[in-house]
């Protein structure tokens, strides 16, 4: 019984996200983890109509 309610206070933890143009062709998505303060940066940038996925910086600093 306590595994389920430590997986289910897990599965509550939502993730937050914000995103922001950083120019017309980047787009930078900054995650949020809600109990361990780090953040993790995905930049896209647009290629013709469509968008991909150029960088993903980690919080390794935080990590250790």
């Amino acid at each position: 019984e306590q595994q389920q309610t430590q997986a289910g206070a897990q599965a509550k933890e939502k993730l937050s996200y914000r995103g922001k143009y950083q120019s017309f062709n980047r787009f930078t998505v900054e995650i949020h983890h809600p109990q361990k303060l780090l953040s993790i940066n995905v930049i896209l940038q647009r290629q013709g109509l469509s968008w991909k996925v150029t960088q993903i910086v980690l919080p390794i600093e935080q990590l250790k």
